[in-house]
């Protein structure tokens, strides 16, 4: 609930202030999803492995492994599209500043 008001107030905001097409809120929403997929994929394998012993390895131990490793690959995928999509619209925020002024104005 808090992320959606959160995302609501981000969107609000950067749509009222200039119409880039990008904004921020898609970066704060992949954000969201990569700790639902921590908790989906990677928690529950964390938990195998820290309740097991040497002698008393879990016997589904090699999928707890993969989906600890699907787990991770999907959130760097994640955190990594939210820095480009974020890059992206400060790289369109700046160039809607140089075409309607000419330089860019500092804040």
């Amino acid at each position: 609930m808090l992320g959606y008001e959160i995302d609501n107030i981000i969107s609000r905001t950067i749509f009222e202030n200039h119409n880039a097409l990008i904004s921020c809120a898609a970066p704060v929403d992949l954000q969201l999803v990569f700790q639902l997929v921590f908790f989906w994929l990677v928690a529950p394998a964390n938990a195998g492995f820290l309740a097991a012993t040497l002698p008393s390895i879990p016997l589904n131990w090699t999928d707890l492994r993969s989906n600890w490793e699907t787990g991770h690959a999907i959130r760097f995928t994640l955190q990594f599209a939210a820095l480009a999509l974020l890059a992206l619209s400060l790289l369109l925020d700046v160039n809607d500043v140089n075409e309607t002024s000419g330089r860019i104005q500092p804040a």
